[in-house]
């Protein structure tokens, strides 16, 4: 009999078994190509599906195909694989490594957890991935292999890949010495994502009945490429001022730098600067020099993906969406259990980073490797051999430095990926317990401390008061800056600050803006753009906002009031006043100290942490007697060395659970803890060659604490996509249907979301897309926890 692994759903054409295995290993093996890793991604997707070649896996999909009812994920196919590489002998630990890293992405490619743990990370000192490998009990698994030995390859022939992968991995540890647990960790992820991808693009070709094509981006780089310098040719005709001069400047230092081998460096272009286009102009050139594939362009915070995207449309003439995709979230819900209906439906999902320059957040980058579900980790590949852009690195959670840093060095080691580190505020990464390893003379602007200082635009000013500031006088003050200046910009720590705050001022004839994460990216935009003419027109208004507005929002106002934060935060408030230099004087830029019962950031610890290491610097005369400037960059250092060693002290920049006794980051290490737990608790040695425990891992991260889900919006534009949604199940799989509604969608934590489900706020549709409705949403504040919005209304 001909044995099948999918059937088409529009015709019923059927795919063969050995087709899709042969076809899923080839992309694998193109996956692994860069780092060095091809055979052994190739075995893991030729073994992936062998366990379709049971008689009750076949049974399965011909009934699901003649439409009869049956239970979703009720035939193990992901165990046959495993065990069929286990089946054979290693003759060295390389091959060892190999066979366990291919048996536990086998096993892994439909479970919504992830990777097993080869040790379990809590709890019973057990191996879930040996409970699987070991298994004894498989129904004809002596059939399956004979099936596949007589259609795919003999087992000599599986021996001797075998022994090339184990090859490939001794050749990687003699380059570099050895291979660490902590770069065993990330091999492993690598060869899940270059698996993930053959089996899910595969079964994506053949439901669409196109061919698979390796892609070179060279041509569409220096086109791309060619498009950037005709806009950087206009900026010369430009005013001459010294500030466009260095913009020039240290544009023109980002086309040199970009002929640099691979590596990591760090782009500290002052506030104002130029810095999105010309680090866009690093990576377009440095990809055509070093052949890179991708450009990865990730920023702090959702709220500026779109800005960003737009301008790189705009300058690289990308009118049809093709070239950039914006990653805000993950919408579709994942399927908790395998079937072939979701393999398909995951397989034509539109965001998988195929794109040649991506754009995406801190979140979404971090929990491509960590993360659970089969989705996220597909993407990892993706990051091999490209550019990484990260703008405002400062905003990195200090829990996740370790686990940051040791990813980016491996890239770095293994992968072929340069990584640029922009910001204005540098982080002295370079200087913690697990160091970033920096290129030499990492630093690409010229000059750095006179251009930081030609940058200086404005002035900032200690206003803060032994009884603090409320909202009302907070207002109050507003009102008196508003009779000597044009227009202001308040930026406070917390949501509810910032809406009484608001609040106040609506009660004056001012017109005043609100700005917070509790709105959609798309109603922030709204807001700013009506902002920017108004700015443009000179009328007078006020903005209240969350320090969304300092991560690279390109918006100038004559003056700012920012609450007591970070020195970081407080140079990125000041990049927002007189951020063209409007003024030839410098702007006041005043720094507030809210009154806890409206501004309480006891739960917010790295912003109370980084206040408290601001405000020993303002306490400190020594800093200020020369009128030292608080944007002075070796201040700034100061200001992150001591943030770092406070956090360090703490433990505050370690991942931590289980209250606080375990650390996250160990489980990618040596997992000495859990090593030990088991042996004692055995009696035995750890009975696999690999320690880590991804699983758990991905159980217990999130870059943001109580994150919870992502909800597409019925407001504005969204009220469209969730009719579009309730017409169309395919709706989802349309690129721009879902970067749409990407725009119209928010990111909740997880108490908002269990309160907004309860009170009915909340439905999840049949596509598997979580819906706000209207009455959640509120057209001034965004998210209405209370459901009383005036939208509900009608108004």
């Amino acid at each position: 009999m001909g044995y099948i692994a999918h059937f088409r759903e529009k015709d019923g054409a059927e795919q063969s078994l050995s087709t899709h295995l042969i076809e899923t290993a080839e992309i694998a093996r193109n996956n692994g190509q860069s780092i060095g890793i091809p055979t052994l991604c190739y075995l893991a997707g030729i073994l992936h599906d062998s366990g379709k070649y049971t008689q009750k896996f076949q049974s399965y999909l011909l009934k699901a195909k003649a439409g009869e009812e049956v239970k979703r994920g009720s035939v193990d196919h992901s165990t046959y694989g495993g065990k069929l590489i286990r089946s054979q002998k290693p003759h060295t630990k390389y091959e060892l490594m190999a066979m366990e890293m291919i048996a536990n992405a086998i096993f892994a490619h439909h479970r919504s957890g992830g990777l097993l743990d080869f040790l379990s990370g809590e709890a019973a000192p057990t191996s879930p991935f040996i409970e699987r490998y070991l298994r004894e009990d498989l129904p004809e698994f002596d059939q399956v292999k004979k099936r596949f030995y007589r259609e795919i390859m003999p087992e000599e022939k599986l021996q001797l890949i075998l022994v090339q992968a184990g090859q490939e991995l001794e050749t990687l540890a003699k380059a570099r010495g050895r291979i660490t647990r902590t770069d065993q960790f990330y091999l492993l992820k690598v060869v899940y994502s270059a698996l993930l991808d053959g089996d899910r693009r595969n079964t994506q070709l053949f439901e669409m009945n196109e061919p698979y094509q390796e892609i070179d981006r060279t041509e569409l780089f220096r086109t791309l490429s060619q498009r950037l310098e005709a806009t950087f040719a206009s900026f010369k005709t430009g005013p001459d001022t010294v500030i466009n001069r260095l913009r020039q400047e240290m544009a023109d230092a980002c086309l040199v730098a970009s002929q640099r081998p691979t590596g990591i460096y760090s782009l500290s272009i002052p506030t104002g600067g130029g810095k999105t286009l010309s680090s866009m102009r690093f990576a377009l050139n440095h990809a055509l020099a070093q052949g890179k594939k991708r450009i990865i362009y990730i920023i702090p915070y959702s709220s500026i993906i779109e800005q960003n995207a737009a301008v790189f449309r705009r300058e690289l003439a990308d009118v049809n969406r093709e070239i950039i995709l914006e990653h805000h979230a993950n919408l579709v819900q994942d399927e908790e259990t395998w079937s072939e209906e979701n393999e398909k439906k995951q397989a034509l999902m539109q965001d998988t980073w195929d794109n040649p320059i991506i754009v995406t957040t801190m979140v979404r980058f971090l929990e491509n490797i960590y993360g659970g579900s089969t989705r996220n980790p597909r993407r990892i590949h993706q990051l091999l051999d490209s550019v990484l852009i990260f703008d405002e690195i400062q905003s990195i959670p200090p829990k996740c430095l370790s686990m940051f840093t040791s990813l980016i060095n491996f890239l770095k080691d293994y992968g072929k990926t340069t990584t640029l580190m922009c910001t204005a505020t540098q982080p002295t990464l370079a200087k913690r317990k697990l160091p970033l390893q920096l290129s030499a003379d990492a630093e690409i602007v010229p000059n750095l401390e006179n251009t930081n200082r030609a940058f200086e635009r404005v002035k900032v000013i200690d206003h803060r008061r032994k009884e603090g500031w409320c909202a009302a006088d907070l207002s109050s003050f507003a009102e008196e800056l508003l009779t000597k200046e044009r227009n202001l910009l308040m930026i406070l720590n917390t949501k509810k600050a910032v809406r009484e705050v608001y609040q106040c001022l609506k009660e004056s004839d001012r017109v005043v803006y609100h700005l917070s994460t509790a709105m959609t990216p798309a109603h922030r935009n709204q807001v700013l753009e009506e902002m920017r003419k108004g700015l443009k027109a000179q009328k007078p208004l006020v903005c209240v906002t969350t320090p969304l507005i300092e991560a690279g929002v390109d918006i100038s106002f004559s003056c700012v009031i920012r609450s007591i934060s970070g020195l970081d935060s407080i140079a990125q408030a000041a990049g927002r006043c007189n951020r063209n230099g409007e003024s030839s004087t410098p702007q006041p830029v005043y720094l507030v100290n809210p009154v806890k019962e409206l501004e309480n950031i006891d739960k917010m610890p790295e912003i109370k942490t980084k206040a408290a290491i601001t405000e020993l610097l303002l306490n400190d005369r020594n800093f200020l007697k020369n009128d030292t400037s608080l944007l002075d960059l070796q201040l700034m250092a100061q200001f992150f060395d001591g943030y770092y060693e406070q956090v360090e002290k703490t433990g505050e920049s370690e991942y931590l659970f289980n209250g606080g006794a375990q650390r996250l980051f160990d489980l990618v290490q040596k997992n000495e803890n859990r090593k030990l737990f088991y042996r004692n608790s055995k009696k035995m040695e750890v009975p696999t060659f690999l320690v880590s425990s991804s699983s758990t891992i991905a159980k217990h991260f999130k870059v943001i604490d109580q994150q919870g889900e992502s909800v597409l919006v019925e407001y504005g534009e969204g009220e469209e996509l969730v009719s579009e949604l309730s017409s169309s199940a395919d709706v989802v799989l349309n690129k721009a249907w879902y970067q749409k509604a990407q725009q119209n969608s928010l990111n909740l934590f997880r108490h908002e979301f269990d309160q907004l489900v309860q009170e009915g706020m909340i439905r999840l549709t049949a596509e598997g897309v979580y819906v706000l409705i209207n009455q959640g949403y509120d057209q001034e504040f965004g998210l209405n926890i209370q459901g009383d919005s005036l939208l509900s209304y009608g108004f």
